[in-house]
């Protein structure tokens, strides 16, 4: 989808003018871009950052190009209808994490380094650089860019009926667990 939607951008048809190739994980891709079997590929941060440093070209940044949810918290309505306190103080403890991540660079880093497995610190302290400002800080995106998503969502797999943000989406959690970390103020 946000491959396609690049190429859409840059006046590439990907329907007539490249051949895309569905392929696995970045630990796929790289070497296949590294043997020219493929000319380009999308990347997470860290492979980007890898990729350049071995000397590839980046040729676009993906959250330029479309509005992306990357990660996020799913359940049944069940769930959510047996327990709404556990969820609500989930949430809010995955908000206190995400704005905890976001703002203390150094020990971020570290965590990162240790969850990640990973000792070369200049490659996380880079890949932390991008995903920081990435992170959204309230937990969700704005309804224009949630339904904008669902569009896109539709026209690839051909669906049409009508889909409202609220269909798809409960933000009712977040937002109120983000109205109660500012009423307190809680900070990281």
């Amino acid at each position: 989808m946000v491959a396609r939607e690049i190429l859409r951008k840059n006046g590439i048809d990907p329907a007539k003018d490249v051949n895309l190739v569905v392929m696995g994980g970045d630990e796929v891709r790289f070497p296949a871009l590294q043997t020219k079997s493929i000319q380009a590929t999308l990347f997470s941060s860290a492979m980007s950052i890898k990729a350049q440093r071995d000397g590839f070209i980046k040729l676009a940044n993906a959250g330029d190009y479309a509005n992306l949810i990357e990660g996020g918290l799913a359940t049944s309505a069940d769930k959510i209808k047996q327990n709404p306190d556990k969820m609500f103080r989930l949430i809010r403890a995955g908000l206190k994490g995400i704005n905890f991540f976001a703002s203390k660079r150094e020990p971020a880093i570290k965590y990162m380094m240790d969850a990640l497995r990973m000792s070369d610190r200049e490659l996380v302290s880079s890949i932390y650089d991008i995903q920081s400002k990435l992170i959204l800080r309230e937990g969700f995106s704005d309804d224009k860019t949630l339904q904008s998503m669902i569009e896109s969502m539709k026209r690839t797999t051909k669906v049409q009926r009508d889909i409202k943000v609220g269909d798809i989406f409960d933000l009712s959690f977040v937002k109120k667990a983000n109205e109660e970390l500012k009423t307190s103020g809680w900070k990281p």
